[in-house]
């Protein structure tokens, strides 16, 4: 979850733990909206994959922000001292001689598509190589773990989404006096259904621009 329930009890003036399931169902349901919007992974993990290359010095990786190149090896060969982070975008490893994209040919039954050759009297078609393998840890720690780094505005858009499902729930309708402790509240739907659809705001789609993933 982007954010933790003591933080989200706090942002709702709640201090009895009566909904504590409640409130984090809506912590997820906000997560999710956020989650979707942004469409990359950003929590904290360690990834082993092989892409190709792109004839540039600047390689995007599938994880943001990138904190650590574990190894990066081109066509089998480690290459890793000779790459290092892109500290302005924290999405790229940088190689100064650059990842050359090397193709391989495949046997393709039929003709006249772009990128088809004719050699030794049969029809083939080149394809990139996936030989640069990387292993590589990126993303922020989650809020309800220890030592977070998960930035504080993107918690701050989930709360407001918190807030607004909440206020709109018959929860919010049945503990809306000044006095709930010691209380039993009841309400009529089940919680999970209650997830009122919420918009993000002008504000909100700025905060979660820098995060979001551009197609």
């Amino acid at each position: 979850m982007f954010a933790t329930l003591e933080r989200a009890k706090q942002y709702l003036d709640i201090t009895i733990n009566d909904y504590d399931d409640v409130i984090t169902f809506y912590i997820e349901a906000s997560t999710d909206i956020v989650q979707n919007y942004i469409n990359r992974h950003i929590t904290l993990r360690t990834t082993a994959y092989s892409v190709a290359g792109n004839n540039k010095q600047l390689l995007k990786v599938n994880t943001f922000p990138l904190k650590t190149i574990n190894s990066v090896l081109v066509d089998s060969v480690d290459v890793t001292s000779e790459c290092s982070i892109d500290t302005d975008s924290l999405l790229y490893i940088y190689r100064e001689d650059g990842f050359n994209r090397n193709f391989t040919s495949m046997p393709f039954d039929l003709t006249g598509y772009s990128g088809s050759y004719f050699t030794g009297g049969s029809y083939k078609k080149a394809y990139p190589k996936r030989d640069i393998a990387l292993n590589i840890t990126g993303g922020y720690i989650l809020p309800t773990e220890s030592l977070s780094d998960f930035p504080e505005d993107i918690q701050t858009v989930v709360l407001r989404l918190v807030k607004l499902i909440f206020t709109n729930s018959s929860i919010e309708k049945s503990i809306s006096g000044e006095n709930y402790s010691g209380q039993n509240y009841s309400y009529s739907k089940n919680y999970r259904d209650e997830v009122t659809p919420v918009e993000l705001s002008d504000f909100d789609e700025k905060v979660l621009n820098k995060y979001r993933e551009v197609v």
